[in-house]
């Protein structure tokens, strides 16, 4: 199996530059099955990295990053200090995440953000009748009326589109803050005044496609009255079962190659230790400092032992240039099968280029707090 995954998958793979600039899918590839489906996959997609990053902000910044902004609120609602966010937390509240959403929709690198509809879900979209878009690509969700879009908006945001990694998140408030200003972008219902542009321009760039015909996705049961015949006269239930025949035989995860250098090649990127105003008055860090030198004075006394250590090899992602690989995830010769696609590098890059949307809408505060953006993508990547 190992060679015809390198064979029909790695090897017919295509590099593909600027990252970003790609959709990001789920593993599965939305269950294409055609040669030239080659593609960047994750878990949970590009909405599962948003995520991270909004979980990630959820766990550094309190909610007594707000006291500031409230006390203000208080004393003047119309004062210019709390027309917008000044700080991440403050972002997440809904009066600034919303049109921030928006806009990174707007600016959006890749041309549209894809989900596969979940049979559940595909259910409800049956049952409301919703009708297709003019190319036939997609449904148009901007007709809806009112008891309509309720029920569409409960199975896609506190449902959460009926799919288990989003609704198994440790953070449920995070995703559906996300999902929330998606659905309303999809069923055209964004208030007014929110941004300063149209906003269903914007619902291009969310593209929900249903399961291509012929496949199934999970084991299903049919029940079909059948008419009435003399063995029967007043017919009869007939059940039907439907086997998933999605067939994945395997996980493809492809990494961000690594190479073996030397320790003492490596740059130490970490800050100075603080400096006293007081000579007399020593910080903690300076303290820490002062035992770091008498132990290492202690330590000439074995000069091959610490040669040694700076000597050791660690592991080092290479640079990848803004490139990675995407493949397909279908091998058809018989038995056909398939394979879940994970790609380390894309969907970091998707996850990184919405911290810098962040970064962007936030600039003074990341200006006075240069090892926040950083903070927030390495928590992130663990998540991730």
């Amino acid at each position: 199996m190992r060679k015809q995954i390198n064979k029909h998958i790695i090897d017919k793979g295509e590099v593909v530059q600027n990252v970003a600039s790609a959709p990001l899918l789920d593993i599965y590839g939305s269950y294409d099955r055609s040669p030239s489906n080659k593609f960047f996959g994750a878990i949970g997609g590009q909405l599962q990295q948003l995520y991270y990053v909004i979980d990630a902000m959820y766990s550094i910044y309190p909610e007594s990053d707000l006291v500031d902004f409230y006390s203000k609120k208080r004393e003047d609602p119309k004062a210019e200090a709390v027309q917008k966010a000044s700080n991440p937390r403050e972002l997440l509240m809904e009066q600034f995440f919303v049109p921030f959403m928006l806009s990174f929709l707007k600016e959006l690198k890749c041309d549209y953000m894809q989900f596969m509809i979940p049979p559940k879900l595909q259910a409800i979209i049956d049952l409301l009748k919703v009708n297709r878009n003019p190319s036939g690509d997609g449904y148009d969700f901007t007709r809806l009326n009112d008891q309509q879009y309720y029920q569409f908006r409960h199975a896609f945001v506190e449902e959460k589109l009926f799919y288990e990694t989003y609704r198994n998140v440790k953070n449920p408030h995070a995703i559906e803050n996300i999902l929330n200003v998606l659905c309303m972008v999809l069923c055209n219902r964004v208030p007014k005044n929110v941004i300063p542009y149209k906003a269903d321009t914007l619902i291009s760039k969310i593209k929900l496609i249903p399961v291509p015909k012929g496949v199934e996705v999970e084991r299903r049961i049919i029940l079909e009255q059948e008419p009435a015949s003399e063995a029967f006269p007043d017919g009869r239930e007939v059940e039907t079962i439907i086997e998933a025949n999605t067939n994945e035989k395997a996980v493809v995860r492809i990494l961000v190659p690594t190479k073996k250098v030397p320790s003492s090649e490596l740059v130490d990127d970490k800050p100075s230790p603080r400096r006293s105003p007081d000579p007399e008055r020593k910080t903690p860090d300076e303290k820490a400092a002062d035992e770091k030198k008498e132990g290492e004075a202690d330590a000439e006394a074995a000069p091959v032992e610490e040669e040694k250590k700076a000597d050791e090899l660690v592991d080092v992602e290479d640079d990848q240039n803004d490139m990675a690989l995407a493949v397909p995830n279908r091998i058809a010769i018989a038995p056909a099968y398939s394979v879940y696609v994970l790609n380390q590098y894309a969907q970091r890059m998707h996850r990184y280029d919405f911290v810098q949307q962040i970064v962007r809408q936030l600039f003074d505060f990341f200006q006075e707090h240069g090892d926040d953006q950083k903070k927030i993508q390495d928590i992130a990547d663990k998540t991730a």
